[in-house]
């Protein structure tokens, strides 16, 4: 039988062992409640994987006939590379066309020099034709001055003979009515003055006519002189239409003159160079034989050696406001299974400002190397990490949450 003291210390001990797993158990809940995280996402369930850098098809540039094939299926091949050597028949006709198009652009270049020449040696003759008419001009011009100022002399001396026999014969009026001259002398003094008279309205008659002379030359010469004008300002421009035309027609021989160069160094040898380093998993006469090929037929492809990807989801409508550029996004690949191959992880680095057809969209970049080969148009689904809470902020979060909700009903 045990002593009764014992059973007391036993009772001491069983309290001390159990305040301490009572301590050490709130100690590990406060701990877990500072220390441990939980994500507040958005889940998605529709995406896809796409390249950023996908594989390049090399085409046929037209009809051509393969004449050297320098590479073969699985080859690494840098950009530059030589691959094909080809044979264009339309570029050969395209040449010989050229060629001919040279000739006749050249006869009309010969035509169009000729004209301008021609009008140029006809604009020189209008002008030396202007100057020569102004010259007689201005001679005719000087010579009705000289017949006018002598004319002018001739009607004054002219007016003063008659204003001479006009006074004698009055004078002999007056001397016949006293009878102190014959009849005769009156008479012949009369007939002496209407001569005079006559002579001075002769050279009046001249000296108008010399003047109405001088109106119509100068009017003759600005009528000629402005026809002449309108002939020369027509001639300047068909001068100037024709220097546009000639350099229409220089500028189009030397292009199709750089053409011809160009075709005849193509038709000779055509080279198709690798647009970018990679493997050939696809090549032209791998499987077929081809006298010819017609134009934009595949003759190569070539996958880049490290593909990279992104991703592009589509979100509902009523969680686009709580994503943000930069975001975590945990992707899960329905070709993959998540819980033995892990999520592939990215970054939010766009979303759609509005929708594209009917839907909103964010762009993924994917972080870090992915752990399993990736191809694009893999479907997935995951989420996007909004925010990071411990799990004693995410307690007390969701109870304000709660009070709130409560509030507002």
């Amino acid at each position: 039988m045990e002593p009764l003291s014992y059973r007391p210390r036993l009772a001491l001990r069983l309290i001390h062992v159990f305040c301490g797993v009572l301590v050490a158990f709130l100690v590990l809940s406060a701990g877990l409640l500072c220390l441990l995280h939980i994500n507040e996402t958005v889940d998605f369930t529709e995406g896809q994987i796409y390249s950023s850098n996908p594989q390049t098809v090399i085409h046929t540039p037209a009809d051509v006939r393969v004449r050297k094939v320098l590479a073969r299926e699985g080859d690494n091949v840098r950009r530059g590379d030589t691959l094909f050597i080809l044979e264009n028949k339309r570029l050969q006709y395209d040449y010989k066309t050229t060629q001919h198009e040279i000739g006749v652009l050249q006869n009309k270049l010969v035509v169009a020099e000729r004209q301008l020449a021609y009008m140029q040696e006809r604009q020189a003759t209008l002008a030396q034709m202007r100057q020569i008419q102004r010259q007689m001009y201005q001679n005719d011009y000087a010579q009705n001055e000289r017949e006018l100022r002598t004319l002018g002399g001739a009607v004054a001396y002219a007016e003063q003979q008659n204003a001479i026999s006009s006074e004698q014969a009055r004078t002999d009026s007056v001397l016949y009515a006293r009878q102190a001259v014959s009849r005769w002398d009156a008479t012949e003094s009369r007939s002496r003055s209407l001569v005079k008279r006559k002579e001075m309205l002769d050279t009046r008659a001249s000296y108008e006519q010399k003047k109405a002379h001088r109106a119509s030359l100068l009017q003759t010469f600005r009528q000629q002189d402005t026809n002449l004008d309108i002939d020369l300002n027509a001639l300047n421009q068909d001068i100037q239409r024709q220097q546009r035309e000639l350099l229409d027609v220089r500028s189009e021989l030397d292009t199709k003159r750089n053409n011809a160069v160009v075709q005849g160094q193509e038709t000779r040898e055509l080279i198709v160079r690798a647009p970018a380093d990679g493997n050939i998993i696809d090549l032209y006469n791998a499987r077929q034989k081809s006298e010819l090929l017609g134009r934009n037929q595949p003759l190569a492809v070539i996958a880049p050696r490290q593909e990279q990807f992104y991703a592009k989801i589509v979100l509902p409508e009523r969680e686009l406001a709580y994503v943000r550029l930069g975001q975590a996004v945990n992707l899960k690949l329905n070709a993959y299974y998540h819980y033995q191959f892990g999520a592939v992880h990215g970054q939010v680095t766009f979303v759609s400002p509005a929708n594209v057809n009917d839907k909103f969209f964010t762009i993924v970049q994917l972080t870090g190397p992915p752990r399993f080969p990736l191809k694009a148009g893999y479907k997935l689904k995951g989420e996007i990490i909004t925010t990071r809470h411990t799990l004693l902020g995410y307690a007390v979060k969701k109870l304000f949450d709660k009070i709130d909700t409560y509030d507002k009903v």
